[in-house]
C-alpha cells in the first residue's frame, strides 16, 4: 500500500511545473537535513592567534570534515578540537546558556535554515566556493594575469604531450600512484579524499588528461562532461607527489592543456571545482591565477536529482574580545549577503590576487566600527554600519 501511495505522489509531482517541483524538493530536503541533525556534537579549538598573544576560540556543531579546514586557515595549523558536549537545533537557534562560549560558531545550515539564522544575525559562509572558466572568452583575457603568461612560456619549452586516457584502464594507477601521494603531501591531516570507488564511479561518464614527457606518464587530472556545456575538472595530481615534478611545471602543463582542449571540443564552461571559503586560501589564488571566476554553489536540479541544499554554515561572530577581531584580522572570510558574495574582516590585509576583484566592486567589509571615520580608509572598505 505505501508503495501505491509514494507512486501516486510521484505521478502528482510530475504534473507541476518544474519550478514548483523544485521548490518541493528543496523544502523536503531541508526538513529531512533539520530531523538528521537536529541533535549535533559539539567541538571547541581554542588557541592563541599567531602573531599575537590573544587566545580565541571556535565551537563547531557537527562532525564534517570543513571543521578541520577552518581550524587549520585560522590558526595556521592542525589542532585537536575538543569534545565539549551535544546541542540540538533550538539550543543554537535560539543561543541556549548551555552552549560553550567561544568567540565564533560555525552551524551547519541548509537552504530553508538559512534563512532562519540570517534573521537572527548569524553570517551565512558557503562551506566551498565552485571556480568557473569561461571558454567563450579569448586564450588572451583566460591568461591574461602576468603569472600565466610567464607559465605559458615556461611549459611550451617543455614539450610536453597530452592524451586522452580511458578510466577503465588508467585509472586504478592515477589514483593509487598520483592522486592520493599528491593529496597525502600537499594537504596532510586535512586531506579529503574520495574512497576509490565513488570517484571510479564519478569516471563513468569522464576520463583522464594525461601529461607525458616522450613515453613517461607524469601526471592527469579528471576531466567529466558535466553537461553539453560543461566541462568538469577534478583531481589534479602527479606521480608519486614527487615535488620535483612542481618545478618542471606539470601542474601548469594541464592547466592550460584543459582549458585549450575543452574550448577546442565546444565546451561553454571549464568548471575548475571547489575552493575554501577564505581570500587568504592557496587553491583559490592558485585558480585565479589561471582565468575564470568564482562563485557560491547554487541548488542543481534536473528534475530528478538535487545538489546544492546543504552547502551553507552559520557564523557567529562575537565582536565583543579581542579573539574574534584577531582571527578576522589574520583570516578573512567570505560570506553570502543578499545572494551575492562578500568579504569580512577586520582591518585585514587584501591579498594581491584581488585587486581586480575590488576593482570590479567586490565588497571588502571592516567589522572595525572604528574605521568608518578613518581618512586613512581604503576605497575598497566599507565599515559596518
Amino acid at each position: 500500500m505505501t508503495g501505491v501511495i509514494k507512486s501516486s505522489i510521484k505521478r502528482v509531482l510530475l504534473l507541476l511545473p518544474m519550478s514548483v517541483r523544485c521548490c518541493l524538493d528543496v523544502v523536503a530536503v531541508s526538513l529531512i537535513d533539520v530531523v538528521q541533525q537536529w541533535r549535533l556534537p559539539v567541538y571547541r579549538v581554542k588557541a592563541i592567534v599567531p602573531g599575537s598573544d590573544v587566545e580565541a576560540s571556535v565551537v563547531y556543531f557537527g562532525e564534517l570534515p570543513q571543521h578541520r579546514v577552518w581550524t587549520h586557515t585560522l590558526w595556521g595549523r592542525d589542532i585537536e578540537p575538543e569534545f565539549v558536549g551535544e546541542a540540538n537545533f533550538l539550543q543554537v537557534f535560539f543561543g541556549s546558556a548551555k552552549l560553550p562560549a567561544a568567540d565564533m560558531m560555525v552551524f551547519p545550515l541548509n537552504k530553508v535554515t538559512a534563512s532562519l539564522f540570517s534573521m537572527k544575525g548569524w553570517h551565512l559562509v558557503p562551506r566551498f566556493l565552485n571556480y568557473r572558466v569561461d571558454l567563450g572568452a579569448s586564450i588572451s583575457d583566460i591568461f591574461s594575469s602576468r603569472d600565466a603568461k610567464n607559465e605559458r612560456r615556461a611549459t611550451a619549452k617543455k614539450n610536453y604531450t597530452f592524451k586522452t586516457l580511458n578510466a577503465d584502464e588508467y585509472f586504478d594507477e592515477f589514483y593509487h600512484e598520483m592522486l592520493l601521494p599528491t593529496i597525502a603531501l600537499r594537504h596532510g591531516k586535512r586531506a579529503l579524499i574520495a574512497p576509490f570507488e565513488s570517484l571510479r564511479e564519478t569516471m563513468r561518464c569522464g576520463f583522464l588528461l594525461g601529461v607525458f614527457a616522450e613515453d613517461e606518464w607524469l601526471g592527469a587530472c579528471m576531466l567529466v562532461r558535466e553537461s553539453s556545456t560543461v566541462l568538469r575538472a577534478a583531481n589534479i595530481a602527479y606521480r608519486g607527489g614527487d615535488p620535483d615534478l612542481l618545478k618542471q611545471r606539470v601542474l601548469s602543463a594541464l592547466e592550460i592543456e584543459k582549458v585549450m582542449f575543452a574550448r577546442e571540443r565546444g565546451f561553454r564552461w571549464l568548471d575548475n571545482g571547489a575552493c575554501n571559503p577564505f581570500p587568504t586560501d592557496g587553491a583559490l589564488h592558485y585558480k585565479m591565477k589561471w582565468g575564470g571566476g568564482y562563485s557560491a554553489p547554487a541548488i542543481e536540479y534536473d528534475g530528478q536529482s538535487l545538489s546544492g541544499v546543504r552547502n551553507l554554515f552559520a557564523l557567529k561572530v562575537n565582536l565583543e574580545g579581542p579573539g574574534s577581531r584577531n582571527l578576522l584580522q589574520r583570516t578573512p572570510i567570505f560570506e553570502l549577503a543578499g545572494g551575492t558574495l562578500r568579504v569580512m574582516g577586520w582591518n585585514s590585509v587584501v591579498p594581491s590576487v584581488f585587486r581586480k576583484e575590488l576593482k570590479a566592486g567586490l565588497e571588502w567589509l571592516n567589522l572595525d566600527p572604528n574605521r568608518a571615520g578613518d581618512e586613512n580608509l581604503a576605497a575598497h572598505e566599507k565599515p559596518l554600519s
